[in-house]
């Protein structure tokens, strides 16, 4: 069964792997990349970038794209970058990739392929001003959307969302998120796959069940109230013992989560 983790075991894995192994350029790079590969944006296509490193991501995407010869657009929300987000931004330049500024009057429809990367997995809350107003353009486009690593406004950890990208395809990186078989994610993700680059795991997943025979044989169904953290509810309250709730399984310890049809992915 595939691995499946929250947002900050993936965060805490993520600075694990730079620190003892391999550069944050070096990740991004092979993020970017991966995304390209897996996702196969058309030419002439738009790459959506916010102000982090899933920005970055996309930067380098346009860089692949370029190297294959195919046009990209970079659509910026705002002239802000992270650290390597400026390094791969600055090589788009120097490319001759194009760069325009989101408002109120940006448009979608000379595009093929709209390429989300907006915000990345840490993101909570409502998108709001420009962002959220680019979110409503995007999914009233009618184009093919490719989401990098998760849709643009959507929870890592529960799937729940105020307003958030809505994809044709979501590319995950590194390993498969919690938030994507919980909550509403599976009403906002066409189909998902998931791309390694790399990253050393430092803790314990959740384990990705295909179908019920993967679960455990016997266990209890369990009564929680709605919670913004479902997995940390129903661990706290198994004390040794498997209980379900909706499609998570868990003892305490071994925790499984039944993939609800969203998964398609490698």
């Amino acid at each position: 069964m595939k691995p499946v983790i929250s947002v900050e075991l993936m965060r805490k894995s993520d600075a694990y792997t730079i620190e003892t192994a391999v550069p944050s350029k070096t990740l991004m790079y092979r993020a970017g990349k991966a995304v390209f590969e897996a996702a196969h944006p058309k030419d002439n296509s738009v790459i959506v970038c916010g102000s982090g490193n899933n920005a970055g991501d996309g930067y380098v995407i346009a860089l692949e794209m370029a190297k294959a010869g195919l046009k990209a657009t970079l659509l910026l929300l705002e002239h802000k970058f992270s650290t390597d987000g400026l390094f791969y931004f600055e090589q788009c330049k120097a490319a001759g990739i194009d760069v325009i500024y989101a408002d109120e009057y940006t448009s979608f429809a000379p595009y093929s392929d709209i390429i989300d990367c907006i915000f990345g997995t840490g993101f909570k809350g409502e998108p709001r001003g420009i962002a959220g107003n680019i979110i409503d353009k995007i999914n009233a486009s009618g184009k093919r959307v490719i989401s990098v690593d998760i849709n643009s406004g959507l929870n890592g950890d529960n799937g729940l969302y105020t307003k958030c990208v809505v994809s044709d395809i979501t590319v995950s990186i590194g390993y498969l998120k919690t938030g994507f078989f919980l909550g509403d994610a599976s009403r906002v993700i066409g189909s998902l796959t998931n791309v390694d680059i790399g990253i050393e795991l430092c803790g314990k997943p959740c384990l990705l069940a295909e179908n019920e025979s993967e679960l455990p044989d016997k266990y209890e169904l369990a009564d929680i109230p709605e919670s913004p953290d479902p997995i940390a509810s129903l661990i706290s309250v198994a004390q040794g013992r498997y209980i379900r709730w909706k499609n998570i399984v868990t003892n305490g310890t071994d925790t499984f989560i039944i993939a609800g049809g969203t998964y398609c992915g490698n």
